[in-house]
């Protein structure tokens, strides 16, 4: 696909999202060329982005729906990291004392 396919796409689908935000859908993907994927956007090699892979359930959900789906989970996901990290430092404070 070209740059303007997915732009026409982009304008037919009409899905709303933040400024920068990416989404990269995989599909057709081996386990473990998914785990190389984010192994190599972890240590910088691609933009951070909202990572999905297909199901035979999410092929059947709009584009809208399956990136709604994938921004709900990445959410969910940053707040317990979040969480994770705030009890960790505070065990650690607790551990100075």
């Amino acid at each position: 696909m070209s740059q303007s396919d997915f732009e026409r796409l982009d304008e037919k689908v009409n899905v709303e999202r933040e400024p920068g935000q990416r989404v990269m859908i995989l599909h057709g993907f081996s386990s473990e060329e998914v785990e190389r994927l984010i192994h190599l956007m972890r240590a910088g090699a691609f933009p951070q982005c909202i990572l999905g892979v297909t199901t035979p359930i999410s092929l059947k959900w709009t584009l809208r729906d399956l990136i709604s789906k994938l921004e709900e989970e990445h959410y969910f996901i940053m707040e317990r990291r979040k969480k994770e990290e705030e009890k960790r430092a505070e065990e650690e404070k607790l551990n100075e004392n």
